[in-house]
């Protein structure tokens, strides 16, 4: 192999290269100034919405959670209320309970106590 067998194959080779770089460079200036606008106006885009974001979060500008917190602590208050009156009322009906037994004469425990009193001397 000689130069007179690669020379034609390194030109051709040569020519595709430059002839992409020059597409290249071609449609980098024709498309610059639109790709340009385009950056610039999605740079614009979320800057705006990072600024209404950043001010919203400044001002704490977020109500419905605050009524949300609010209705649940009321909600929350409330069931614990009643609660506490099942429970007070389940003692009384327990305490009523154990003393109806206790005076009961025909349970077993005051009956077996009325009797003890009665051989006690």
């Amino acid at each position: 192999m000689n130069w007179q067998d690669v020379g034609p194959a390194l030109t051709v080779v040569a020519g595709a290269v430059v002839g992409l770089l020059g597409v290249a460079w071609t449609l980098r200036r024709l498309f610059r100034p639109w790709m340009r606008t385009e950056v610039q106006a999605a740079a614009d885009k979320v800057s705006a919405e990072v600024r209404a974001l950043a001010n919203k979060l400044a001002t704490n500008d977020f109500p419905h959670i605050e009524a949300k917190l609010e209705s649940v602590e009321v909600r929350l208050g409330e069931r614990f209320d009643r609660i506490v009156a099942r429970t007070e009322k389940m003692e009384a009906r327990l305490l009523d309970a154990i003393r109806g037994r206790r005076e009961d004469p025909t349970h077993r425990e005051a009956s077996t106590d009325t009797l003890e009193a009665a051989d006690s001397p």
